[in-house]
């Protein structure tokens, strides 16, 4: 098992047809190197309101990335707002 290195970092982009478009956000990161011990976990809360208005039933993803072994690795979430 290898620890994992995550940042604050996350963006949101919304399904538009068939592709992902990044949503405008004007946000500075801290550059954190959160490491998350094997078979522990981390939880972070996203703040929705940094990317402007969400319509509903429309399909939306969360992008974060990770850092597993000095490999970089993106992790993806969809989801809707209702």
């Amino acid at each position: 098992m290898y620890d994992i290195t995550v940042g604050d970092e996350y963006w949101i982009s919304k399904l538009n047809g068939e592709q992902w478009e990044d949503m405008p956000a004007n946000i500075v990161w801290n550059d954190l190197g959160i490491q998350i011990r094997a078979g522990s976990y981390h939880e972070f809360n996203c703040n929705l309101n940094l990317f402007g208005n969400f319509d509903e039933d429309e399909k939306y993803r969360i992008t974060k990335k990770v850092y597993v072994n000095q490999k970089e690795y993106t992790l993806y979430a969809d989801f809707t707002v209702n």
